[in-house]
């Protein structure tokens, strides 16, 4: 398991370098910080976005990491449950859906149906994915 987390580390280190055409990391970065239990590092509450536009041949598709599970990857090779990269974040969904009209909105069920986490093979899967598509 920890070579399947480093080499999901690195695929992310390298594409935040060498900006893969095609493929676009964005930094959702947020004003607020907290330690990180393993080693008190101030980890900020944000998340790292990779992005895959939509194509002729594939649709849009996007990881989302919060950097406190990037940070445990990175730092102490542990993928930690129930901070589980996903494709999309539910307080967006929740937040689009409020701006709908009344009959037009989802359940919170419906919303949440809507989130993909990934697995640590799932992750590693989708990244070789969007790089090599």
């Amino acid at each position: 398991m920890r070579n399947l987390i480093t080499g999901i580390v690195i695929k992310i280190k390298n594409l935040l370098e060498l900006q893969k055409e095609g493929l676009y990391i964005e930094h959702e970065r947020m004003r607020c910080s907290s330690p990180c239990p393993k080693c008190g590092e101030k980890i900020n509450g944000g998340f790292i976005k990779l992005l895959k536009p939509s194509s002729i041949n594939s649709s849009r598709q996007q990881i989302l990491i919060d950097y406190i599970t990037f940070h445990y990857m990175e730092k102490h090779e542990i993928y930690p449950k129930g901070l589980w990269a996903s494709n999309v974040k539910l307080e967006d969904l929740i937040s689009t859906n409020e701006k709908k009209n009344p009959r037009d909105q989802l359940s919170k069920a419906e919303l949440q149906s809507q989130k993909k986490e990934f697995s640590l093979e799932e992750l590693n899967k989708k990244i070789n994915e969007m790089i090599n598509e």
